[in-house]
C-alpha cells in the first residue's frame, strides 16, 4: 500500500471515529426527533466510512475525539475529508459517497 493509500485510509478512519462521536452526543444531548434523525445519520455516515477500510483495519487505533459539540464534530469530519487530495478518491473507492454523506449530513445539522 502506498503512503498516500495509507493516509487515506486513516483520514477515513478518523471521520469514522468523529461520526461515531457525534451520534453519541446527539443521543445524549437531544432528546427530540431531530436529535435522533441527526445522532442516526452520523451513525449512517460512519457506518459507510467503516465499510470503506480494507479487511484487518482497526479504525478504534486512534485517539478517540473529546469534544462535545456534536455539530463541530461533523464540521471536523468534513475538514478531515476536504484535506484529501484528489487522488484519494481512485485510491478508495466509494470515498465520493462518504463525502456527499457528510455535506448532507452537515447541511442538516446546521439547518436544526
Amino acid at each position: 500500500m502506498s503512503p498516500e493509500h495509507e493516509e487515506a485510509i486513516e483520514s477515513v478512519a478518523i471521520v469514522a471515529r468523529l461520526l461515531d462521536r457525534a451520534s453519541l452526543r446527539y443521543h445524549q444531548t437531544r432528546s427530540d426527533l431531530t436529535g435522533a434523525f441527526l445522532a442516526s445519520g452520523a451513525l449512517l455516515a460512519s457506518e459507510h466510512a467503516l465499510w470503506l477500510l480494507p479487511g484487518g483495519s482497526d479504525p478504534s487505533a486512534g485517539p478517540t475525539p473529546v469534544a462535545q459539540d456534536p455539530v463541530e464534530l461533523v464540521r471536523a469530519a468534513e475538514a478531515v475529508l476536504d484535506q484529501l487530495p484528489g487522488r484519494a478518491y481512485t485510491l478508495v473507492p466509494g470515498l465520493a459517497g462518504l463525502v456527499a454523506d457528510v455535506c448532507g449530513l452537515l447541511r442538516d445539522c446546521q439547518a436544526t
